[in-house]
């Protein structure tokens, strides 16, 4: 089912997001708190869940990352649904 735009809204940068100035966050995305993104990484389109950890050169687009997740370094994700404390490792295509 697709979310009607109304209910997508744009994330703020606070003290929930650690963020490298080289990467970009798109608007339309929702984020759980303590959210860490390494470097070079593009995030567009996407909810993500509370104490997640994103590696340096992570593509990720129109997906929903669920609490507790850890996306290694090169990671390539897309029109994707990644549970509670998954591990996608190093340079995964999903």
């Amino acid at each position: 089912a697709r979310v009607p735009r109304s209910s997508v809204r744009t994330a703020s940068y606070n003290q929930q997001v650690s963020k490298d100035s080289m990467s970009q966050i798109g608007k339309q995305v929702l984020i759980g708190a303590d959210l860490v993104l390494g470097q070079n990484s593009s995030l567009k389109r996407f909810v993500i869940g509370k104490h997640c950890k994103i590696g340096s050169k992570v593509r990720i687009n129109n997906s929903i990352i669920m609490d507790y997740v850890t996306i290694e370094d090169g990671a390539n994700i897309k029109d994707s649904v990644i549970c509670d404390q998954a591990q996608i490792y190093e340079k995964d295509i999903t």
